[in-house]
């Protein structure tokens, strides 16, 4: 396992004895710049007493493993309202939210699109925007994201 891999591992295991989920661990930056930023998601929402306690446990585990080489910052955060959306897990996981995606191809004449998310599967989306229903394969997908819907 790779560097990144052992981190990953470590944020993991700091993230669930917590009761949160990790979503994504980046590792920015090089010499004495180096920022680990891991970002977390919880279905009541993360905290930031949720935050604290996986910054001080991950903190703990990365010095004691050594995981590091040199000084890093770590930044534990919330992916927030309007968080990415990275992987088929994220999509399946918030059906019935409206999302804003970016596709690399037109997809009824347009490039973004902003919808409800209706399914998700092992190959596609389905999303409402305005008018109807259309499904879009991952593989099309650019970017996408959250929308923050006001109530």
């Amino acid at each position: 396992m790779n560097a990144i891999g052992k981190i990953r591992a470590a944020a993991e295991g700091s993230a669930r004895r917590h009761g949160v989920e990790l979503l994504d661990v980046e590792l920015l930056g090089e010499g004495a710049r180096k920022v680990l930023r891991v970002t977390l998601e919880k279905e009541s929402g993360v905290s930031l007493t949720d935050c604290t306690a996986v910054s001080r446990d991950l903190g703990a585990v990365l010095d004691v493993e050594n995981l590091i080489d040199g000084r890093y910052v770590l930044e534990v955060s919330s992916a927030g309202l309007d968080r990415p959306l990275k992987d088929k897990k994220d999509y399946m996981r918030n059906i019935g939210k409206l999302i804003k995606i970016v596709t690399s191809v037109k997809v009824e004449g347009q490039n973004s699109l902003v919808g409800r998310l209706t399914a998700a599967d092992d190959d596609c989306i389905s999303l409402e925007p305005s008018g109807g229903s259309v499904r879009i394969p991952y593989a099309d997908i650019s970017r996408a994201r959250l929308e923050i819907e006001i109530k």
